[in-house]
């Protein structure tokens, strides 16, 4: 199993004997796999030492011992903390889920601890009881509000600290994340390395350094190029018209809706029922990006792997990110790095359109 260098040596199976390291509950191709979904499976089994359910149905990390304790918490809880960590980090690092534990630990932990980042949209796709239950609670109050105004303040502020508490306990669970059970939870999901690797910044923070844009995210290039229109680099574009289907009427792509049109209505995504489409980097070599065969080609070519049955587009990292490093001149296609992206992007778009089945 590849291991990211400089993990400590101590993580090892040791601690569960070889025999006990069934594949009874694992699923899917390869030895990384099923040792990492046998691994999970056994904090599972044990569900009651580490997890509690929250809103949804999903797990939530739970301590034993309570954070202000006068007894020290056990290396040992500690160590296999880090473990729980770092198997949910290697699955994400493989394309791979850690289902049931609850995306908002996640969420949480990649944007640094900031509530802010369980926003409405995510909050309504994973946990849409607790949004509705949220946003009626807040004006309800704010209606009845028949105090002076220093004590209407102060009761607004009560209310809003409730209602931040009404999504934090359901969906992060029951105590806050400077717990040192939860510290080490999340030492363990960073995979930390001698190279400086930190799993919830490394691609971000190489986009980042090498645009010199400490407030670009992925999202943002592709709100940019949903935002855009017309032809990106129109010299190089005019050679590509006849790869493309003809059901793309070309005349209409200076038109301000084009390119979210094209990518939402227009095919690969068939039907137009308003779902969801998700959009985001994947590394190129994960197994579910392309067969093995076909990855290498696929990745050098920034192919967009489109799967209409999942509503999913996911492009590969590292092909963004040498976009990113690449030296551009305003007098050259493309001029920068958005106009590069764009570019590539709109292509592949155009490229999926007419070739993707419903399946």
């Amino acid at each position: 199993m590849r291991c990211c260098d400089g993990l400590p040596s101590h993580w090892s199976l040791r601690r569960w004997p070889p025999s006990q390291l069934t594949t009874e509950n694992a699923i899917g191709e390869g030895p990384e796999r099923e040792v990492l979904f046998v691994l999970l499976q056994r904090f599972f089994n044990q569900e009651a030492s580490w997890f509690q359910r929250g809103e949804g149905n999903f797990l939530m990390l739970c301590p034993l011992f309570s954070i202000s304790a006068a007894m020290p918490i056990p290396v040992q809880r500690l160590t296999d903390f880090k473990r729980l960590g770092a198997v949910c980090g290697l699955l994400m690092i493989f394309g791979w889920s850690p289902a049931p534990i609850s995306p908002a630990i996640f969420q949480y932990i990649i944007h640094g601890g900031n509530l802010h980042s369980l926003h409405p949209t995510f909050v309504g796709e994973w946990f849409p009881e607790l949004r509705s239950l949220i946003l009626d609670f807040l004006p309800r109050f704010e209606t009845h509000f028949a105090t002076p105004l220093h004590s209407e303040v102060a009761t607004l502020t009560a209310h809003l600290a409730l209602a931040v508490t009404m999504l934090f306990k359901p969906t992060l669970g029951p105590t806050t994340f400077d717990h040192r059970e939860i510290q080490s939870f999340i030492t363990g999901f960073q995979l930390q390395c001698r190279n400086g690797f930190n799993l919830p910044y490394a691609n971000l923070d190489a986009l980042r350094a090498h645009t010199l844009d400490v407030t670009l995210t992925f999202t943002i290039l592709v709100e940019r190029f949903l935002h855009g229109a017309g032809i990106p680099c129109p010299l190089q574009f005019e050679p590509s018209r006849g790869a493309f289907h003809e059901i793309i009427d070309l005349s209409l792509i200076n038109a301000p809706n084009f390119r979210a049109r094209m990518f939402a209505w227009g095919s690969p995504f068939l039907d137009n029922s308003g779902n969801k489409i998700k959009v985001g980097p994947i590394d190129a070599r994960d197994t579910t990006y392309a067969t093995a065969d076909s990855r290498e080609l696929n990745a050098a070519n920034g192919t967009v792997l489109f799967r209409t049955c999942f509503r999913t587009a996911r492009y590969p990292v590292q092909y963004v990110l040498s976009l990113a490093q690449a030296q551009y001149s305003p007098q050259s296609e493309p001029a920068n790095f958005q106009e590069a992206f764009d570019y590539w992007f709109l292509r592949q778009c155009l490229l999926g359109i007419g070739r993707y089945s419903i399946m």
